[in-house]
């Protein structure tokens, strides 16, 4: 480049030019350089990310909660999990209004240990379980996940809305029915913001033992009590009269 600026710049002017083109790429690979120091220092801090699951596994007219707190890894420096801090609060206006006052103080909050020491190093996770049972989780607001060095760690929570949507799950229906040829059961649900039908049956006459099924969801009320009727009017009879398993 300076080659071609020659004819038009005497020495000088070529000196400063150099310079300032030096100088621009020094300070530019400076930069890079304090930014490639700073990302491997977070590196090697420790690092954790939290976040709650709430599954549930179903069996016959029942969702038993499996409600966990996933918490990984992603620092090199290696953590061990001390308890997990649940922010609780009354829900009704203006008493919610103290809760960052009383956390503050150390009060209205609820810490679960592990049933066993959680020692995480990078790439490493652990599941936690939630205790619905013994955390009244409509009144949660935040969680954290503490080490033993007292760091905090948030875990990403659903809204107060949204858990009791995910959370939710109420009986509907339960029924079953057999001669020595065919059975079957049917369970009923609400689970979450949807209706669930669970139909179990023999596949083959006279084998009682073995049973298939389907379940059939539905995204209101009505579409689940239109099914219901179909199987208990048409297709439950059919099948336990003829042999018909056309659900």
């Amino acid at each position: 480049m300076i080659e071609l600026l020659e004819p038009m710049l005497g020495s000088t002017d070529q000196l400063a030019l150099w310079g300032a083109i030096t100088g621009s790429i020094g300070t530019t690979t400076g930069i890079l350089s304090l930014y490639l120091r700073y990302k491997q220092q977070k590196r090697d801090q420790a690092n954790l990310t939290c976040e709650a699951v709430f599954d549930h596994e179903f069996y016959q007219n029942s969702a038993k909660p499996r409600y966990h707190i996933t918490v990984r890894s992603v620092g090199r420096r290696p953590v061990t999990v001390d308890h997990v801090q649940y922010r609780m609060g009354p829900l009704e206006f203006p008493k919610r209004l103290q809760r960052w006052y009383k956390w503050q103080k150390k009060e209205w909050l609820h810490a679960v240990e592990p049933s066993t020491v959680a020692n995480l190093t990078e790439g490493t996770k652990v599941k936690l379980p939630i205790d619905p049972q013994r955390v009244g989780l409509k009144y949660v607001y935040k969680v954290k996940v503490v080490d033993q060095t007292g760091r905090m760690w948030p875990v990403v929570w659903p809204s107060q809305k949204r858990l009791s949507t995910i959370t939710h799950h109420k009986s509907l229906d339960d029924q079953s029915d057999g001669n020595t040829k065919r059975k079957y059961t049917l369970h009923g649900m609400e689970f979450q913001d949807k209706f669930r039908l669970m139909l179990l049956w023999n596949p083959e006459d006279g084998k009682l033992n073995s049973m298939t099924g389907r379940t059939f969801t539905f995204d209101s009320m009505k579409k689940y009590s239109e099914k219901l009727a179909r199987l208990n009017d048409v297709e439950i009879p059919s099948f336990m009269n003829d042999g018909n398993r056309d659900f």
